[in-house]
């Protein structure tokens, strides 16, 4: 079986690996061939890697050359089985290209949607304004570095720390 794969790696897998998506070539074909004969794929999930790994290529070819990311080196992508990945569609890409800022002043995050001109944090909701009070009345900061362990002082406070590990 480790021949089969090895035939489908060097034949298949490696010439579709897009090295020109990488910052300096697609990586050692060995190192990453090692770790796909760890893997041991079968006939069924070799031709699952492969479609994957076209249709992550086209993906990324299709997104505006601005919102590219490097891709991992070859035997990155085979170690930690980056074929599983989500894969992008077109529409999420375009989407992602017409986002505008967010319309409450001094914020530069992204708004997604055409039909918002606020941000995930600065579209107002009740759940939003019941969990500020919240937070007003406990008197914790949820942007403290010591958020954690501030919140612990607090239930234990209140008589629920002794059920916390």
């Amino acid at each position: 079986m480790s021949k089969e794969i090895e035939e489908w790696f060097i034949k298949e897998f490696w010439p579709n690996y897009p090295g020109k998506f990488c910052g300096r070539g697609k990586g050692s074909r060995g190192i990453a061939l090692r770790h796909m004969l760890k893997i041991k794929p079968d006939a069924d999930e070799r031709v699952r890697i492969l479609d994957n790994l076209k249709a992550q290529v086209r993906a990324h070819s299709q997104k505006p050359p601005e919102q590219r990311n490097y891709w991992k080196i070859g035997e990155t992508y085979v170690y930690n089985r980056l074929w599983n990945d989500e894969i992008e569609s077109v529409m999420e890409a375009k989407q992602a290209q017409k986002l505008s800022i967010c319309s409450v002043d001094n914020c530069t995050s992204p708004v997604h949607g055409s039909s918002f001109s606020m941000c995930t944090d600065h579209v107002p909701s009740d759940w939003d304004d019941r969990l500020r009070q919240a937070w007003k009345e406990t008197g914790l900061d949820r942007k403290s570095k010591t958020m954690r362990a501030d919140c612990l002082a607090y239930i234990t406070k209140l008589g629920y720390g002794k059920y916390i590990g």
